[in-house]
């Protein structure tokens, strides 16, 4: 029969593939790790001491320190997303996006979470729960999207 298909291969072993149709897209390609640098690795860890030695003492609330208190008690008493010790990629985020001043629930739970602690926090829609519990599960990495550690991605399907 003329035209029909009869499944064979053309030369070379390979059959030819087919152009893509109106709405098809190529299929997700798996994320490529980009490679640290020795400034993100000097960043991660100025971070992290940063974070040690600045973190609130348990039980604490945030809400209750005075602006002035960040010399004394450190970033616990933080208004602003610039003060919290975090990556300058993430503050350039938020900044690009017009986040700057913390919400009340932000300021309560982001200290404590950036310790590494659990928080449990209620507070009205629109409050910015949702990005305080993001920003300490994207962790310290400088040039890294939400790309969650296991510890972390159990916190979400908890």
């Amino acid at each position: 029969m003329a035209g029909a298909d009869t499944g064979a291969q053309p030369q070379g072993g390979r059959r030819q593939q087919r152009g893509k149709g109106k709405g098809q897209q190529d299929a997700p390609r798996p994320r490529q790790r980009v490679k640290k640098t020795d400034w993100e690795d000097q960043e991660v860890k100025k971070l992290e001491a940063m974070i040690a030695e600045g973190k609130p003492a348990p039980g604490t609330n945030p809400l209750s320190l005075k602006e002035e208190d960040t010399t004394t008690v450190g970033y616990a008493a933080a208004r602003t997303f610039e003060q919290l010790p975090m990556s300058r990629h993430t503050k350039d985020g938020l900044a690009a996006h017009k986040f700057e001043t913390l919400t009340a629930i932000q300021r309560a739970a982001l200290p404590h979470a950036l310790a590494g602690r659990d928080i449990l926090g209620a507070a009205k829609t629109g409050s910015g729960k949702t990005l305080a519990f993001l920003i300490p599960v994207s962790g310290h990495r400088p040039h890294s999207s939400v790309t969650a550690s296991r510890d972390s991605t159990k916190a979400v399907a908890d």
